[in-house]
Order: structure tokens, then C-alpha cells, then sequence
């Protein structure tokens, strides 16, 4: 079982939150800085869950992913009634827009097209 590494204290103590970066239907996803090492981390506020919903269903699989096109897991933090899970930072955009801009070229859209969708694929298939 995943075992948390602290409370809000704890987390208040180890990272800077930084600017929101995304929304989604669960969640919202932070720039964060961790103070100790200053590295740049994402970190998502999910609610807290019953065991096999919310926030403990998707650590469960994150913590288990180990493949370097999906976004590494780092720790997770309970906080109230909220989970903070750090993971490791994608800079570029949210992959939305990046296919929105690849799409909107049609078919010839070239090399960088093809290694982001072999790329996806790839982490799909480790899944």
C-alpha cells in the first residue's frame, strides 16, 4: 500500500505552490517548486475518495506507472480532505492543444507529429 509522505504541514514545509496550470473534472493541477532540491514539480488537488474512487484509484496507477512517457510519480501528501499528488512536471502545453496543432496541419504533418503519437501509444501499451 502507498503510504503518504505527510500532512498539509508537510507538504507547507516541502514545496512552494505555484500558478494553477490545468483543470480537469477531478482535480487541479499547480506549479510547484520543492524547496529542498528547488526542482520544478507538478502537483494535482484531488479530493479524497472511498478506496477504489477518487484520488486512491488514480495513486494506485500512477504509482505503478514506470515508463518515461508518462509523467513520473514522486509522492502524495493528505491534506484535509484533499490528496496532493506531485509528479514530475510536462512543460509544452496541455497535450489538447499540442493535437489541436498537429490535427490542424492535416496529414502531412510531418516527423513531429508521428514521434508524439508513437510516443503516446507506446506509454498506452505499457498500461
Amino acid at each position: 500500500d502507498l503510504v503518504p509522505a505527510g500532512g498539509a504541514a508537510d507538504f507547507e514545509a516541502s514545496y512552494e505552490l505555484g500558478e494553477e496550470l490545468g483543470r480537469g473534472t477531478f482535480g487541479v493541477v499547480h506549479r510547484a517548486r520543492h524547496l529542498t532540491t528547488g526542482q520544478l514539480r507538478a502537483v494535482k488537488r484531488l479530493p479524497r475518495g472511498a478506496e477504489g474512487g477518487g484520488a486512491g484509484s488514480e495513486l494506485q496507477a500512477i504509482a505503478s506507472l514506470d515508463h518515461p512517457n508518462v509523467a513520473g510519480f514522486h509522492e502524495f501528501y493528505v491534506a484535509g480532505d484533499e490528496v496532493l499528488l506531485v509528479q514530475e512536471l510536462c512543460e509544452g502545453g496541455a497535450l489538447a492543444d499540442l493535437l489541436d496543432r498537429a490535427m490542424g496541419r492535416g496529414l502531412g504533418a510531418g516527423p513531429a507529429t508521428a514521434r508524439a503519437l508513437r510516443d503516446m501509444l507506446e506509454a498506452v501499451k505499457h498500461c
